[in-house]
């Protein structure tokens, strides 16, 4: 069994959850073939013991109307929602969020390529750090390769300032993997984040993909982020998948991809860690 703690999901049911104004036109056929929220329903108590439900803002924006629903719903979901960190009343708007059932965070991710770090550690931006530590909730962070050194060295301010807020963040911090062993893109600046006890790293189909793409050990490669954070503080969810596939093909991946660790290790990566993390 596993818990996906980063599930993506649509729903073709636009009357209830109407694409965001403002998004760029989706392609024929884009929502329909994204995977559905009724799919990963059937899903959940069966083949999955759990799932949290990430935003897509490609076609939501920072309406978060279906992963809120969808969690209050369900037991076995959660939702990690997102607002606009640039705007005043973020952490109000963040804090209301989070009061709403089995809400366990909110998301940080730069709105468009080039934007200033302000989204992650702007001031208004703080308010919404200061609702997750109010609430005992967690802060997603997504980093790409091109602000990836501008935003840790931010989250490290951050790390101090709000030392009780839980930190996940995706796609391994983007570090370079593709270098290969012996430390597979680890740097000082990963390396300065790791020393806080409050993060947590996620890794991701996306992140299988790179990695067999660079015809890269995987075990060897989560081995040595385990060496990095601990076993404890890592974990896994789908994330972007390709398309036609599944999410729970997805997660079945996952588990042949760490077929190369020890039991105890894949627990922990695959369900362990994350129902410790998001009180499933």
């Amino acid at each position: 069994m596993t818990i996906d703690c980063h599930a993506l999901v649509a729903s073709r049911d636009t009357a209830t959850y109407p694409i965001a104004e403002g998004v760029p036109a989706l392609k024929p056929g884009e929502l329909e073939e994204f995977p559905q929220a009724e799919t990963l329903l059937g899903s959940v108590g069966d083949k999955l013991s759990g799932a949290v439900l990430v935003q897509r803002g490609r076609f939501y924006g920072n309406d978060n109307s279906l992963i809120c629903d969808l969690a209050a719903e369900n037991p076995n979901l959660r939702a990690l929602c997102s607002v606009e960190t640039r705007e005043g009343g973020c952490g109000r708007i963040g804090g209301e969020l989070l009061a709403r059932r089995n809400v366990s965070g909110l998301r940080f991710m730069e709105p468009e390529k080039g934007a200033d770090i302000g989204w992650l550690a702007g001031e208004n931006a703080r308010d919404a750090w200061s609702a997750l530590a109010e609430k005992g909730a967690i802060a997603d962070v997504h980093f790409f390769p091109w602000n990836r050194a501008e935003g840790l060295e931010a989250l490290a301010g951050l790390l101090r300032d709000y030392p009780d807020v839980p930190v996940l963040i995706d796609n391994l911090a983007a570090c370079g993997i593709e270098q290969g062993a012996p430390d597979f893109g680890l740097d000082a600046a990963i390396s300065e984040i790791a020393e806080h006890g409050q993060v947590t790293l996620k890794f991701s189909a996306m992140t299988l993909g790179r990695a067999e793409k660079a015809e890269l050990d995987v075990s060897e490669l989560l081995s040595r982020f385990i060496a990095l954070v601990g076993a404890e503080r890592l974990l896994w969810g789908t994330d972007i998948i390709a398309p036609g596939t599944t999410i729970l093909e997805a997660n079945e991946r996952a588990h042949s991809a760490l077929s190369g660790l020890d039991e105890a290790t894949r627990y922990a990566l695959l369900h362990g860690n994350a129902a410790q993390l998001f009180s499933f």
